[in-house]
């Protein structure tokens, strides 16, 4: 009886989607997958090597789809030089198109970025906004870090309220 031939971790993750059911998944869904399995070595319990570079590619073609968390993922490579370039200017613009699909994660991230004037241009106001927002969404920490920036800058107590 002959061996089974080694598989490589492309064919893992495709025997892994199918075996999971998720080849019936959007594309998008399918290239978010594929780029946080080269992220973080991991798919549903399969170890795959690491690859930024790869992560970024899949990360960038679900994002282009419209996938929330794979813009989010993508405008943190860009912010960290993650398997990309590091550029500020790249991870506002995918925070941006996440935090417009309310994904709460990315309106903390570009709100932090705004208030501290990292590669962009400081602008308090859509931090207080979108901070709010984030907390709207249910991020938990996002209180205390909005109590911080309120005794450090003056903010009003209750900043949401002066948020339209």
């Amino acid at each position: 009886m002959s061996a089974l031939p080694e598989l490589t971790w492309s064919r893992r993750l495709f025997l892994a989607l199918f075996c999971t059911g998720m080849l019936i998944l959007t594309r998008d869904r399918i290239e978010f997958e594929l780029g946080y399995a080269c992220e973080y070595g991991n798919f549903h319990g399969l170890i795959f090597p690491r690859d930024q570079k790869m992560a970024a590619t899949w990360l960038r073609r679900a994002a282009q789809l419209g996938h929330a968390r794979a813009q989010y993922l993508l405008a943190l490579s860009y912010s960290r030089g993650w398997g990309v370039k590091q550029d500020d200017v790249m991870a506002e613009h995918w925070f941006s198109l996440s935090a417009g699909q309310a994904y709460a994660p990315a309106c903390f991230h570009l709100a932090w970025m705004l208030h501290k004037g990292e590669g962009v241009a400081r602008d308090e106001a859509r931090a207080r906004s979108l901070m709010a927002q984030a907390e709207a969404l249910g991020m938990g920490y996002t209180a205390q870090a909005s109590a911080n920036w309120a005794a450090a800058r003056k903010w009003p107590a209750n900043h949401t309220q002066t948020v339209q």
